[in-house]
């Protein structure tokens, strides 16, 4: 029984709140490539109190102090990129991996997209970390492979990871794989 008391007092003081809390800004700013300047500051600082030569841009937390004597702490916060991910329809096994998706935004950045080994979709360049690119869908899995129509209106062919897919909607007429093709021509009758 006292064990069990034990054991119970133990989880208890485990779970109890270590009331460690964050420490918290007075201002937040999001990035916008130009000087972030608080009202009355003399002097901008690092987190870390390394004096800086003028206000700052980039992300991160900064310390301001202003002619009151009074310390002003405050954040620059990454600016939200919303990114639409979508499949190059006209994407070849022969082209470079980075072409096989297409990116739409609003504004002028330039990146290339990095997919990592669980197939979520990253930027190789974040601009120092000012950028915080919200790629949706968030995995290539999730990515809609379009269909191409050929110049017959009952027959269709879909790229995908495995290859090219020809499809018939004539019953007759089964699937035809294509895989680790390049360019090439292709040539049957439908009857």
């Amino acid at each position: 029984m006292k064990r069990l008391l034990g054991v119970v007092l133990v989880l208890f003081m485990a779970c109890i709140p270590m009331n460690v809390q964050a420490q918290e800004v007075d201002l937040s700013f999001e990035y916008t490539g130009q000087k972030i300047e608080i009202e009355n500051a003399e002097m901008y600082f690092t987190q870390s109190w390394e004096r800086l030569d003028e206000a700052p841009t980039d992300c991160g937390i900064y310390n301001a102090w202003t002619s009151d004597r009074e310390k002003i702490q405050f954040e620059i916060n990454p600016k939200k990129v919303q990114v639409k991910v979508t499949y190059n329809k006209n994407w070849r096994e022969s082209d470079p991996e980075e072409e096989k998706y297409l990116c739409d935004y609003v504004g002028d950045y330039e990146f290339k997209l990095r997919i990592d080994t669980d197939g979520n979709i990253n930027s190789l360049d974040n601009y120092l970390g000012n950028y915080d690119f919200q790629f949706e869908p968030k995995n290539v899995k999730d990515v809609e492979v379009l269909k191409t129509k050929i110049t017959h209106p009952d027959v269709e062919y879909v790229y995908s990871e495995d290859g090219i897919s020809i499809y018939s909607d004539i019953d007759h007429v089964k699937p035809i794989e294509l895989t680790h093709s390049n360019e090439c021509g292709l040539f049957f009758n439908i009857a």
